[in-house]
């Protein structure tokens, strides 16, 4: 019977094979993402694993693209793709360009379910508001306007969100570029976690510009 010790055995084996021979190691890091190693050795996620065990490894060319394929046609959202290669979304699009792999508005039935599901766990992620039903009032009267002062100072910006403006505009350029998450944090000398959630932030702002594009024409 095979035990859970087993199975890590058996996992952590695979990602040594993989370190050691990268170049020929496609297969068998496609088998690794299908069984889950990254759940059986204990994270979180597949871009946790990657990152704590294969820092700083690319894989070649050939290799990535193999992979790239590979999970697009399992109908993995660009977003998984790139969290499973350690490449750039931006790299990820110009694969599956070059691989014939359908991405974007050629999407497959499995892709555009993927990111289905991807859309309702960031609606599950976000804070429950409580909406309560105004209270009635029998016959109110009418309320005087109030006038604020002529020499009001204006609000105060957030300082927060115009941190996250500024790192996000620094971002941008070398996301475009396609460079991975590690790349673009090394260059900026920041952290992994500032430069997804930067990523995030801009993924999000994009999809809304082309949502407010595709308004836009429809209306015309």
């Amino acid at each position: 019977m095979t035990t859970v010790l087993d199975l890590r055995a058996h996992a952590q084996d695979r990602m040594n094979r993989i370190r050691q021979n990268l170049s020929a190691a496609a297969d068998e890091y496609l088998q690794a993402l299908e069984d889950e190693d990254w759940k059986t050795l204990g994270f979180p996620d597949v871009e946790t694993w990657r990152a704590e065990l294969m820092a700083g490894v690319k894989f070649s060319k050939a290799a990535r693209q193999a992979i790239v394929k590979t999970l697009t046609v399992q109908g993995k959202t660009q977003r998984q793709i790139a969290a499973a290669t350690g490449a750039g979304m931006g790299t990820v699009e110009r694969d599956q360009k070059e691989v014939g792999a359908p991405s974007g508005a050629q999407a497959s039935p499995r892709q555009l379910a993927a990111r289905d599901r991807e859309a309702a766990k960031d609606r599950q992620a976000l804070p429950k508001t409580n909406f309560q039903q105004p209270r009635q009032q029998s016959a109110p009267g009418p309320r005087p306007a109030v006038q604020p002062p002529a020499d009001l100072p204006p609000a105060p910006a957030d300082p927060k969100l115009t941190e996250h403006a500024e790192f996000d505009a620094r971002v941008r350029p070398w996301r475009d570029q396609g460079l991975s998450r590690e790349q673009i944090a090394t260059t900026l000398g920041s952290t992994r976690a500032r430069v997804w959630d930067a990523l995030s932030r801009l993924e999000g702002e994009d999809r809304a510009l082309r949502s407010c594009t595709c308004g836009n024409a429809s209306r015309v």
